[in-house]
């Protein structure tokens, strides 16, 4: 897997093991901006390797909220990981604010636009005006009036303890909380609620997958949005057409309408593709803390 070094134009090959799977902490381009973003030409170089697995996989790389990804090939294994440098997270969008002082002796008002399903903006903290860590049924006070009942109510436990992870009866998903609460929207927005016990379950994290009433981010950052339309988005798994990546605290899952990131050839050796930045577009975005998958493929 390829990362951009610590100096522009650097790039990095991190390690397969013997059986070239799966690849992780990849970062297929690095922008530059004159006023709009320009997407640059991505060039591969390769250096060595070592064998020394480490892997977590999101559960909700590609698909319906809650769903882990699945692939008609599995990528065994996976590479060792390696702290890059990346440029300040930034969305670069047009400019709706007008750079004129305020004319002298004339007083300044704000006006706040009232909550709608219009105006509902997600965030790294939180969803419109409710902050991570406020009691569901506070969360659904606000929340509901404006999306509607949830379509999908779903409470989980995850009764094994190891460490400080809990897990699924089966062990095939692990939380931070020994509780979980999803509720789906019409929308396809997921929110999340955790506690120590089904009466203390507070909002932790949220989910947006691919929806036409898909609700942005307070920085202006949506699905269908391609990467060549958004600058410092750092890719952390690649699964043959579909990656995952984060922009600042938000997750993404990326999906390739052309070019994989990863392929197979007839006799199983790796192809590493370098698709289109322009056709590779925001399938799903998540914040704070959800489950996560216990197996190492994609």
């Amino acid at each position: 897997m390829f990362v951009w070094g610590n100096s522009p134009g650097e790039l990095r090959l991190l390690c397969y093991n013997d059986e070239m799977s799966s690849m992780r902490n990849g970062d297929f381009w690095q922008k530059a901006t004159s006023g709009v973003v320009v997407v640059s030409v991505l060039v591969l170089f390769v250096g060595a390797c070592s064998a020394s697995p480490s892997a977590e996989v999101d559960s909700e790389l590609s698909g319906n909220a809650g769903d882990p990804v699945e692939s008609e090939q599995e990528l065994a294994g996976s590479v060792s990981s390696t702290t890059i440098s990346t440029p300040t997270t930034s969305l670069v969008l047009p400019s709706t604010t007008s750079t004129s002082p305020p004319a002298p002796s004339t007083t300044v008002t704000t006006t706040t636009l009232p909550l709608t399903r219009e105006t509902l903006r997600l965030s790294e903290s939180g969803v419109g005006p409710v902050a991570f860590g406020a009691p569901i049924a506070e969360v659904l006070e606000v929340i509901a009036p404006l999306l509607g009942g949830a379509d999908n109510d779903t409470l989980m436990e995850y009764p094994v303890e190891r460490g400080s992870r809990h897990y699924d009866e089966y062990e095939d998903y692990s939380f931070d909380f020994p509780f979980s609460r999803q509720l789906c929207f019409e929308n396809w927005l997921c929110l999340w609620a955790a506690g120590e016990t089904v009466d203390s379950l507070a909002l932790v994290g949220w989910s947006q997958n691919n929806s036409s009433e898909a609700i942005a981010t307070d920085s202006g950052l949506s699905i269908g949005f391609s990467l060549s339309e958004v600058e410092g988005v750092d890719l952390s798994l690649v699964c043959y057409g579909f990656a995952s990546g984060k922009f600042g605290e938000i997750e993404l899952g990326l999906s390739s309408l052309g070019e994989p990131f990863v392929s197979f050839d007839d006799e199983g050796s790796l192809i590493e593709g370098s698709p289109d930045p322009s056709e590779v577009v925001i399938t799903r975005m998540a914040a704070g803390i959800h489950p996560v998958s216990e197996f190492d493929d994609c």
